[in-house]
């Protein structure tokens, strides 16, 4: 490809080449190989630990290699690409050939994902994505870099119906609203990212070592380790397997972080909110304002403790399938940061930083109730059995620590309930572990839903979800007072629940 097929023209009046058929860059027939590669090195890893591995695992693996090598190889040979002034198309499939085409129109975002492979090539992924599921969004899988920063303004100002200037002219960066800080760090390991990932580890290295028959005794000190372990005073080895935990738990939390949010760079340039992030696998995001309707603040339990956030987009053009990653507008920080932040991005000073409404004292019943009641349960099981003999006398103890926690949770949901409208925004706050933060556009609500359970119906209460197109699609203001949910509502949007209400 040359550098004539990514000018940025205008959507009026596209160039001859522009309409032109293309293939992909040449540099991914050693992409392709090369990522499909790396399927190999689990086994290549054990090879070299234990000096042996399973000759019939490792030939299927290896042919398994070579045919996606194949694929890979046909995938680039069969792939075309067409960028045009209405539609963008592409063609894919040797025996089973698909046709696609993208209405400008209907594009609602374009990301650019680079691996690490595709960034030693200088390549990009440009993805287009229209909200759809799955079969929406076309993936140009690759193209390079400097191409698809210019083919993601193009396609994004078609899609607004706006021209773009023709050259090659640097474009000034804008000012950054946010930026990766040194300081955020500390917030990695309260995100207990490190914590899966040594249960994933573990899962997986079990079932690898099971597949392939391999004893304890064939890696080096492993025996001797869970000897110790087993032999070991009970004391010292549950302090010394919980500092082991906790260390290993916040290193690998800190790469994670690092892996995943190194170089995140938030800026704002002409209605469009842009994110980029990543070490290895670098993504860039672009939103545009006018899809924008809220953010949500997200607080996990330990992150709320130290006073920090996640912050999301609440759009809409996202689709399910990549809805998490695109949508990220910051990474865990300060709250103070969050706040700051939506304020950019919404373009309006402290709209999440409002007073909320209170639930009615009914809901912190139902909330308690809910959360002890099987634990209950397992208590009076337990203490009738423990009577008996049937049980170790510990277990009532610790049935009733998780009844005590279950209360206390309770209480924490309760106290995190909330609702109310800030200018043109909805807030609702919910969640006692992790507790979430919404503002959400007036304007943005399509509907109301009000349900109530058996329950809630004694109680008076209900709950209250605003429709929306974007995110979720509804949001929940729960265990809110009947009596006040269809006023509330009518008071958020004037005029559509109107018709549905009864005057008493």
């Amino acid at each position: 490809m040359n550098e004539v097929e990514y000018q940025a023209m205008p959507p009026v009046a596209v160039a001859e080449a522009d309409q032109q058929w293309h293939r992909l860059d040449p540099r991914m027939l050693a992409v392709h190989p090369a990522q499909e590669l790396t399927r190999l090195l689990p086994l290549l890893v054990l090879w070299a630990v234990i000096g042996r591995g399973d000759i019939q695992h490792m030939g299927w693996a290896a042919l398994a290699a070579i045919v996606f090598v194949i694929i890979g190889l046909l995938r680039w040979a069969t792939t075309t690409f067409r960028i045009g002034d209405t539609q963008v198309e592409l063609h894919t499939g040797l025996f089973s050939k698909k046709r696609r085409a993208v209405p400008m129109d209907r594009i609602r975002s374009v990301d650019l994902t680079a691996t690490a492979l595709h960034r030693v090539f200088g390549l990009s992924v440009v993805r287009i994505g229209t909200g759809q599921d799955k079969e929406g969004d076309l993936d140009l899988n690759a193209i390079p870099t400097a191409h698809a920063e210019k083919l993601r303004v193009l396609l994004l100002s078609r899609a607004k119906g706006v021209a773009v200037p023709a050259g090659d002219e640097p474009v000034a960066e804008d000012a950054p609203v946010a930026s990766l800080q040194l300081s955020w760090l500390r917030y990695a390991p309260l995100t207990l990212s490190g914590l899966a990932a040594i249960g994933a580890a573990v899962g997986v290295g079990f079932r690898v070592l099971r597949e392939f028959n391999v004893r304890e005794d064939e890696f080096p000190g492993l025996h001797q380790v869970l000897t110790l372990l087993d032999h070991g005073p009970v004391v010292t080895v549950v302090l010394l397997g919980l500092v082991l935990l906790i260390v290993l738990s916040t290193v690998l939390s800190l790469a994670i972080y690092v892996i995943g949010y190194y170089g995140y760079r938030l800026t704002m340039p002409e209605d469009t909110v842009h994110i980029t992030r990543g070490l290895f696998t670098k993504r860039a995001v672009s939103l545009e304002e006018r899809r924008l309707r809220g953010v949500k603040i997200s607080q996990a339990l330990l992150l709320r403790w130290a006073r920090g956030a996640k912050l999301t987009a609440i759009t809409s053009g996202l689709s399910e399938k990549h809805r998490a990653e695109s949508s990220l507008l910051m990474p865990p920080a300060p709250l103070s940061e969050a706040h700051r932040i939506t304020a950019a991005v919404l373009r309006t000073e402290g709209v999440t930083e409002v007073p909320l409404r209170k639930h009615p004292v009914v809901a912190l019943r139902r909330a308690v109730i809910r959360r002890i009641m099987f634990p209950l349960v397992l208590l009076v099981a337990a203490t009738w059995l423990a009577q008996e003999d049937l049980l170790w006398s510990w277990v009532p103890w610790v049935t009733g620590v998780l009844v005590l926690l279950g209360a206390v949770t309770g209480v924490a949901y309760y106290r995190s309930l909330g609702h109310a409208i800030n200018g043109d925004y909805l807030i609702i706050r919910s969640g006692a572990l992790d507790r979430h933060t919404v503002a959400l556009r007036r304007d943005g609500i399509i509907g109301w839903r009000l349900s109530q359970s058996l329950f809630q119906r004694r109680s008076g209460v209900c709950t209250l979800s605003a429709v929306t197109a974007a995110g979720d699609h509804h949001y929940d203001i729960h265990d809110c007072a009947y009596a006040e949910a269809g006023p509330f509502a009518e008071q958020t949007t004037p005029g559509l629940v109107s018709p549905f209400l009864t005057r008493a």
